[in-house]
């Protein structure tokens, strides 16, 4: 008859402890290896990441409407952003709350995060007004008549004017008061005439986008042996060339040949003659368009919001990584794990390993007859 030993065996029990002990080794050593296995995408620069300031200057005094029927004065004030050292026309989009014009105050966000009303139609009015176009055209295409001996720096005024009006009439709901002004009539005139044409043609213009420049590289990290050539990557940019650097390897094209600098949708390869890790900095330029929000870094509420009149320039850089190895085999995607952390993982997986098998074999099996 064969049974097993029920009787006390400490020395089976520790090893089983052991053994439980190994086992959870072995599970977290399998997780580590699984989360080691997942790679990291490189963040890559766009026009969020950068801040602005805000200035403004005196400008002409309107009224308003509100919901309510409450009419009130605003002064439609002649706004900028100074954004990666260029200075670009602003109007407001939010009527309610004062400006800050500390430096740096303000920062880049998308319309969806705004929170700002009708986007698609103050995007329009932009397109369509100073500074895109003259004030000369811009009352011309309103059908006003230009004061006698306005200077082109008064007309300018009294087309921001009519505009900043327009656009609060679709970022705040309210209209432009005619009966109330204290401007000379005929300057009040262009205001409300460019406010009347830009207010009925952007009611009927159809939707718009604002989308952010960027610059990004696919896949951001990649892998194969000491000598090949690993990729291919895709550069996705915004703007024009994209130039190229690495670090401790060489960017090649499909046939091998050094390559430097790439335009939009352009791929390339890496190589190395060693083992390691292979950096790859790619750097440019985009354009912040036509429309960008501009909200206050801390307290976005609470302050003032800022579209931006104009297109600005703004750099962009992105990442990407090669590893090679020097076995012709697939590797882990780099994820910065360190050699010491590899080594170790191994060693815990051969404890759990030994400790298994030598509670196998100090198991006692005994005969009875």
């Amino acid at each position: 008859m064969l049974r097993n030993d029920t009787g006390p065996a400490p020395h089976r029990s520790r090893a089983a402890r052991w053994a439980r002990l190994g086992g959870a080794a072995l599970i977290g050593a399998s997780l580590a290896l699984a989360a080691g296995g997942l790679a990291a995408a490189e963040k890559a620069t766009t026009a969020d990441d950068q801040t602005a300031t805000v200035s403004g200057s005196a400008g002409k005094q309107i009224w308003l409407t509100d919901a309510d029927d409450k009419v009130s004065p605003a002064s439609a004030a002649p706004l900028s952003i100074t954004y990666q050292d260029t200075t670009e026309t602003a109007y407001c989009i939010d009527l309610q709350h004062p400006v800050d014009k500390k430096k740096d105050a303000y920062a880049s966000t998308t319309w969806d995060d705004s929170g700002v009303n009708n986007l698609s139609k103050i995007k329009w009015v932009l397109l369509h007004s100073y500074p895109t176009v003259t004030a000369q055209t811009v009352a011309k295409a309103a059908g006003v008549t230009e004061p006698s001996g306005v200077s082109d720096q008064a007309l300018k005024q009294l087309v921001y004017a009519g505009t900043q009006a327009a656009i609060w009439h679709f970022s705040d709901g309210v209209t432009l008061a005619p009966e109330k002004s204290v401007s000379p009539e005929d300057e009040y005139d262009v205001i409300r005439g460019v406010y009347t044409y830009l207010v009925g043609q952007a009611d009927s213009a159809p939707s718009a986008s604002n989308p952010a420049p960027t610059l990004t590289i696919t896949p951001s990290t990649a892998s194969g042996a000491v000598g090949s050539k690993v990729g291919p990557y895709t550069v996705v940019s915004g703007g024009g060339d994209t130039t190229l650097k690495a670090t401790g390897g060489t960017i090649v094209d499909q046939h091998g040949k050094a390559v430097t600098t790439l335009s939009n949708g352009g791929q390339f390869w890496v190589t190395s003659d060693d083992a390691g890790t292979v950096t790859v900095n790619a750097s440019g330029s985009g354009e912040v368009p036509i429309g960008r929000v501009f909200v206050h870094t801390t307290k976005p509420d609470d302050k003032q919001k800022i579209i931006l009149a104009g297109a600005a320039g703004m750099p962009l850089a992105a990442t990407a990584t090669a590893t090679f190895s020097n076995e012709d085999q697939p590797t882990l995607p780099v994820t910065g794990k360190s050699v010491t952390a590899v080594v170790t993982t191994g060693l815990v997986l051969l404890l759990g390993g030994s400790l298994t098998l030598m509670v196998i074999r100090r198991r006692r099996v005994r005969f009875t007859a």
